[in-house]
């Protein structure tokens, strides 16, 4: 266990899955928005030095260097999501954003193949239920947890390169895994594979 992990486990907490996943082209696009916001405030600000209406121009100068400074910020925190699944909960932090779930909470899990890119998008769907990605991974495999809070569906995505791994650390506690594609078989065929005597499918 990192220093990263230490802060936010509990005494005896026993990480069973951890993986980071990096999304570079929402990096790069986070710089890029970054860098230009950056050149702008600085034209700006010379411009207002040197020319007419300079509290205006250096105004919006600040605008621009307060911009660009959010950008670098959030390129760098929303570019990267941790999951951590231990015997109790199933940690995803996404920024600033965390989430820790606790695995009797659950009501299923999926594999599924992801479609565009999505990270960091919430919405509600028509029969009340708050979908929220937190990641895509460059293998475009995702792992949808349903839980029930406040008597309401969520459904988190969380993008994987590993989902065998993450179903099977998932599937031994007896988290009902609803096996929608290959994805989801394979992962469950070699958890049963490797651990015949821990791994258990609940299937309604």
């Amino acid at each position: 266990m990192d220093a990263y992990e230490r802060r936010f486990m509990a005494p005896g907490e026993r990480v069973l899955f951890r993986e980071k996943i990096v999304a570079k082209g929402a990096f790069t696009a986070g710089l890029i928005l970054a860098f230009g916001f950056a050149l702008t405030g600085i034209g700006l600000g010379v411009a207002g030095a040197l020319g007419e209406l300079p509290a205006l121009l250096l105004t919006f100068a600040a605008i621009n260097l307060v911009l660009a400074a959010l950008f670098a910020v959030t390129a760098a925190m929303f570019s990267v999501t941790r999951t951590m699944i231990t015997e109790e909960h199933v940690h995803v932090h996404f920024g600033w954003a965390k989430r820790k779930i606790l695995r009797t909470a659950i009501a299923s899990v999926n594999a599924v193949q992801q479609q565009g890119f999505k990270q960091g998008k919430v919405s509600i769907g028509l029969d009340g239920a708050v979908r929220t990605v937190a990641s895509t991974s460059a293998s475009r495999n995702a792992i949808e947890i349903e839980t029930n809070e406040d008597g309401r569906k969520h459904v988190l995505t969380v993008g994987t390169d590993d989902p065998e791994g993450f179903l099977k650390s998932l599937d031994v506690s007896g988290v009902r895994v609803a096996p929608e594609n290959e994805v989801a078989r394979e992962g469950l065929a070699l958890a049963e594979a490797q651990h015949p005597s821990a791994t258990r499918r609940i299937n309604d």
